[in-house]
Order: C-alpha cells, then structure tokens, then sequence
C-alpha cells in the first residue's frame, strides 16, 4: 500500500526509500512513489531512481561494454561511472577506457611513438600498434621496423640485394656502389660485370675441360674395342681350329691317269693316220719296225669299206720326257 511521503524525503512502498540515495544526474525532485530522477542517472547508474549500479557496462545508462576496451592487463576491472583500465592500455591505444586508437603518425605504447622516426617506404605512414611500415622499407633499410640498417654484403630495399665483387667486400648499402673499386677481374660500378679477360680465360679453363672429357672418352673406348677383340679371338681359338688367309697365289695340281697304248704290227692290217705314227727311241735307238700307237682306251670303229679308223691319242705321247719321236712315212 502506498502512502504519500512527507517533503520529498523518501519515497516508493511505505515511504522506505530515501531520495538522498538516488543517483540522479541533476538536483531532480523526487517523486513519491517511485522516486524517478527527471533528467536521467549519473554514469554507472540504471534504473528509473538510479540507484542500481551497472554491471559489465559502465558509462552513462550503462551504455558501454567493458569488453570493447582494451586494456593491456586482461582482467583489469571495469569501473562501472568511468569504465577506466587499471594498468594502461595495450599499443596502439590511449585514453583512460583505452578504446581510442592512435592518432596517424603515431604508435605503440601510449601512442608515444612516431611512424616518421622509421624508414617507411611509403612516407612515414606506419601501423598504429606495431609499427610495421607499410609497402616495406626505405632502400639501405631493413627489419619489420625499418629502423635496422643493412647488414654488411646487402643493400638496396628491405635489403635484398647482394653487393657484387667489391674490392673491400663492402657496398653502400643504399645504391650498392663499390665505394672501394671492383676485385680483378670485374667492372661496372656494382661490380657484377665480368671483365673481358677473365671471360676468356673461363672459355679457356671450361675448353680445357670438355677437351679432358672428349680424350677420356675416346681411351676408354679404344680400350673397349681392344678388350672386345681380345675376347673374341679367345673365343674361336677355343672352339676349333681357325681359317688363315694367304695372300700367295694358289698352286693347283691336277692328276691325270695317263692313257695306256699298245703297239699295233704291221702285220695286223691296222694303221693310224700317217700324222700319228711314232718311233720307239728310248735309250737313243730307234727301231727299224715301224709301229702304230692307239689309246687302247677307245674303241675302234670299223667302217663298212673295212677300214680301220682310230681316235686321235688322249695325250700328248712325243712330248717333252716321252720315250717316242714322231718319225715321217
């Protein structure tokens, strides 16, 4: 039951609550039964009498959320009116709440560093935490910072480049210039150009090389070819008797059974042909019978007038070493 409260002193069910306790943002009045504050609550603060503190939520009406703040130690309180990080905020951002992030130009801790102290490619833009230059590092530059020079051999963006075959092994470590001059046998001013002469005297020493190659090749397979003869000439004298050939002519002996003849007489009737008769002469005598001599290989043949007709002899029987010598009729 509700009871009018005497002179704004106290309000809501019996008259048990005291205006006094509200947290009201102005000098509002205090209405007697629910002890609303005209103008709304201080921060921290909800409800219509404002006497309820936020929870997770801090600000005006409790309108923020503690857990968009970040604060470098996690588990820093929230503070319901002003929502303040106990300890700091991490880098990158600023303010008591740390929900602000750095101005441009500006990073890590406390938002204390400037992105123009670096050696940022693009103009002294940086990320506002870590401070990593955007598009990488000025030439001569190196490191997520870009606040490392490069080290000794290296030159150019980011410190990519290789210096070339610098006199002190040394370049500068913007342009890569051999300060000092080229080792021998190089030129141009980064020293990466091989002079003429110490070209030739490569195509010499890599000729030399292929020379040795194509030598050992063509003495190993002449050892080969050797080996392969060796072998095979092996091979035939093992498996029977091998065949020679001579360059001398060829000497051919013919054996010819010689002819027998028998001595025809007189007597017989039967003649040769006056041309073929011969006289035994042997043992420098000639014999004063006349004889006819027939190759008794062949046959006679006789004709119808009963003549006697001989083949002609087989060999040649008053040749040189025979026994007879042809005598005339």
């Amino acid at each position: 039951m509700t009871h009018d409260c005497k002179g704004g002193l106290t309000y809501g069910d019996n008259c048990g609550k005291r205006c006094a306790d509200r947290h009201c943002l102005n000098n509002s009045t205090c209405e007697a039964n629910t002890g609303l504050c005209v103008g709304g609550c201080q921060p921290g603060w909800k409800d219509l009498d404002c006497s309820n503190e936020c929870n997770d939520r801090y600000g005006a009406e409790c309108s923020l959320d503690c857990n968009t703040r970040h604060c470098k130690n996690n588990n820093s309180p929230c503070h319901s009116r002003t929502g303040e990080c106990v300890g700091g905020c991490k880098p990158g951002w600023m303010n008591a709440t740390c929900t602000q992030q750095c101005a441009q130009g500006h990073y890590g801790d406390g938002c204390s560093n400037q992105c123009k102290d670096r050696q940022c490619y693009t103009n002294g833009t940086c990320d506002f935490q870590t401070g990593r230059c955007f598009g990488g590092c000025q030439a001569g530059w190196e490191g997520q910072s870009c606040t490392s020079e490069c080290t000794d051999g290296k030159y150019g963006m980011n410190c990519n480049a290789i210096c070339g075959e610098c006199a002190n092994e040394l370049c500068d470590r913007v342009t890569g210039n051999c300060t000092d001059g080229c080792s021998d046998g190089f030129e141009g001013h980064l020293c990466k150009e091989v002079s003429p002469q110490k070209a030739s005297d490569s195509t010499t020493v890599v000729s030399s090389a292929v020379m040795g190659v194509l030598s050992i090749i063509v003495i190993i397979q002449f050892v080969v070819i050797i080996r392969y003869i060796l072998i095979v000439r092996k091979v035939r004298a093992s498996s029977g008797p091998s065949v020679s050939f001579s360059n001398k002519p060829i000497t051919r002996t013919t054996t010819t059974t010689s002819s027998v003849y028998e001595v025809v007489d007189d007597e017989t009737n039967v003649r040769s042909p006056p041309a073929e008769r011969v006289a035994n002469t042997q043992n420098g005598q000639t014999n004063g019978t006349q004889h006819d001599y027939v190759n008794s290989s062949h046959q006679a043949e006789r004709s119808g007038e009963n003549g006697n007709h001989y083949d002609r002899l087989d060999v040649d029987v008053i040749g040189a070493g025979s026994p007879y010598s042809k005598i005339e009729v």
